[in-house]
């Protein structure tokens, strides 16, 4: 299934002319950024983006 998105969202980044370093992984890792700079409780977007340790959240 991750593989079809992949590809799926390859072919329309490609189709649009967007850079090809633009993932499908990219839109998880903004999503996870635009809640961190409004301001919830870290524990919720940890929750909320599943990972086990607020380490790996604070990545991003």
């Amino acid at each position: 299934m991750v593989q079809r998105l992949d590809s799926r969202f390859a072919a329309y980044r490609d189709a649009v002319g967007l850079d090809s370093a633009l993932e499908f992984h990219s839109l998880r890792r903004s999503y996870i950024t635009h809640l961190i700079e409004d301001g919830p409780d870290p524990l919720f977007v940890q929750q909320q983006v599943g990972h086990d340790h607020a380490s790996t959240t604070a990545i991003h």
